[in-house]
């Protein structure tokens, strides 16, 4: 990876931490999500190909702000089921889902792993009774692919999600290919931002910027 694609690369990483911190602003939007999992991907595939040049640049996927998130996005999921079972009195299903994100921030780190994949579990036996809920396909990638991230990060062997991309084994068209999710889709959708959470919007463009 030459010094022009580790600035692309850089910026991409912050994209992704931006999100990842402030998944409840936009994991309501469908399309925006369905766009996070491409980036994640991308990322993904990128460590993939230039593993030793990019060991080091992925350190700043801080560990613990990762299980923050994964946290954040597991009590989402497990929010939703827990209203649908208590909707349709399934004391079952309520205690299987029932788990918060404090607790999942105090899970040891070997064990976040089948905990989260159980809420996602649920989630997906139950995801058209959830529609309606928030709950969608493209929420539950969106966590599993970070949970994957943080097994990269304590040592343990990590899975990319999505398929969508296998087929480009270049390092500049995975670059090229994440520049257009960012440029062509996500930065469009992230104006719905500009004045209902200017806040959320405003670190999104700042962590758009490519430092040199």
């Amino acid at each position: 990876m030459n010094n022009e694609q580790s600035k692309h690369y850089k910026m991409f990483l912050s994209v992704q931490m931006h999100l990842d911190a402030n998944t409840p602003v936009w994991s309501r939007v469908n399309r925006l999500v369905a766009c996070k999992n491409d980036l994640d991907e991308l990322i993904g595939r990128m460590e993939e190909k230039d593993e030793e040049t990019l060991k080091g640049l992925s350190l700043s996927k801080n560990k613990q702000s990762l299980k923050k998130s994964i946290a954040l996005k597991t009590s989402i999921l497990s929010g939703q089921l827990q209203a649908y079972a208590e909707e349709q009195n399934l004391t079952d299903l309520l205690a299987k889902a029932k788990m918060s994100r404090t607790q999942l921030e105090a899970t040891k780190d070997a064990d976040l792993s089948p905990t989260v994949k159980s809420v996602a579990n649920l989630a997906t036996r139950y995801l058209n009774e959830l529609a309606d809920y928030g709950t969608s396909e493209g929420l539950i990638t969106e966590t599993l692919t970070s949970l994957e991230d943080f097994k990269a990060l304590i040592g343990q062997p990590r899975n990319i999600i999505n398929n969508k991309y296998v087929s480009i084994n270049a390092l500049a068209g995975l670059i090229d290919e994440c520049t257009n999710v960012l440029t062509k889709r996500m930065d469009k959708m992230m104006l719905q931002f500009v004045e209902t959470d200017p806040e959320f919007y405003q670190g999104y463009e700042r962590s758009r910027v490519i430092v040199g």
